[in-house]
């Protein structure tokens, strides 16, 4: 249920979006921007519905770790996109 006060529904959406696509942009994250989309949309779309936060900052939780396990494994497969082997990062600790 929308109010008055709230404006056009998808004018606010994408404004979110786009802020967020920037900002993730601009640290570098270039690939974000295929999951940041769409992802911004559904939930933006899914508060202005249920105005219910809790659901959406869980699922960006699990988005995140899933995001995170698969870094981890490209890292581990040395694919050129991870940009870390983490190999090295484990014989720089141990010199240390």
């Amino acid at each position: 249920m929308l109010t008055k006060q709230s404006g056009n529904l998808g004018t606010t959406v994408s404004i979110s979006v786009a802020i967020r696509l920037l900002y993730h942009l601009f640290l570098g994250a270039v690939v974000a921007a295929l999951t940041l989309i769409p992802m911004g949309l559904i939930f933006g779309f899914d508060f202005a519905r249920r105005r219910r936060l809790w659901p959406i900052v869980v699922a960006h939780v699990v988005i995140d770790f899933l995001s995170l396990g698969g870094i981890m494994q490209a890292a581990e497969l040395k694919h050129p996109l991870a940009g870390v082997n983490l190999h090295q990062m484990d014989h720089l600790d141990r010199r240390l």
